[in-house]
């Protein structure tokens, strides 16, 4: 167990001399550590958090290898989205404005990089995300033909 965790300190000096060979700086106060494993007994290198859940180009990553908390974060992002519409809708904007700034916002955030997470997604998760959709068409903010979304992860 020892030597794994100075093969692990070794491996962070590669790190950073690779990013010095690069003209680059390793800034350890932003670096973190996620374990993708059920052995939590090992210590982090020194100076690095361990994180049970990263935002990597705004998609949330979890050690469980689940998309919930990314789910979780849509449909809070979603919801203000609807709102936002619904007072759009009261100011008067035509519906087929409210289905293209739909598509425009809510539809377009959902599939950002839908292939990376949607494979990690849980039958609950596509649950909650069809959700917001059929609200959305019952609000009359979206189109009665919108997919499933498992339709538009494969789009």
């Amino acid at each position: 167990m020892q030597i794994r965790h100075v093969a692990r300190i070794v491996s962070l000096g590669g790190q950073q001399t690779w990013a010095a060979q690069n003209n680059l700086k390793l800034n350890r106060d932003k670096t973190k550590e996620i374990v993708y494993t059920s052995s939590r007994k090992r210590m982090p290198p020194p100076g690095i958090e361990r994180v049970s859940s990263l935002r990597i180009l705004g998609v949330i990553v979890n050690d469980r290898m689940t998309a919930a908390d990314h789910v979780t974060m849509l449909l809070s992002s979603c919801s203000s989205l609807l709102y936002a519409m619904r007072v759009l809708r009261a100011h008067g904007i035509p519906a087929t404005s409210l289905h293209d700034i739909f598509r425009a916002t809510v539809v377009s955030r959902i599939q950002y990089a839908a292939p990376a997470w949607s494979g990690m997604c849980s039958s609950a998760d596509r649950g909650r995300l069809d959700l917001i959709l059929c609200r959305s068409k019952r609000l009359g903010y979206s189109n009665n033909d919108l997919p499933f979304i498992v339709e538009l992860f494969n789009v």
